[in-house]
């Protein structure tokens, strides 16, 4: 009875030492699949990230193209007061001259 005892308990330990083993898996495979989380929440937060920036930037470059034409229609006012200056000039040169001659 002895020998059936012992084996029994041979049975026992084995079947332990196998739950151990089965446990010890699972563990792993648990910490594998929470790292595996992390890194996908970590990726989804980097991608929001730049979808940010680019919204940024996009942001950025709609104020430079505004600001871009309003020089542009600055510039071209700046220039349209410039020719009527130069005109305004011609206009009376030319009157100056038609008196000279005149007189």
């Amino acid at each position: 009875q002895s020998k059936e005892v012992a084996a029994w308990r041979e049975r026992q330990q084995a079947i332990k030492h196998a739950a151990a083993e089965k446990l010890q898996l699972k563990y792993k495979d648990t910490e594998q699949w929470r790292e595996q989380q992390q890194a996908l929440k970590q990726e989804a937060a980097d991608r929001q990230q730049d979808r940010v920036e680019v919204g940024k930037w996009r942001e950025q470059q709609q104020v430079l193209k505004a600001a871009a034409a309003e020089k542009i229609v600055a510039d071209v006012a700046v220039v349209q007061r410039w020719r009527e200056e130069q005109q305004v000039i011609k206009a009376e040169a030319a009157e100056r001259r038609q008196e000279v001659e005149e007189a």
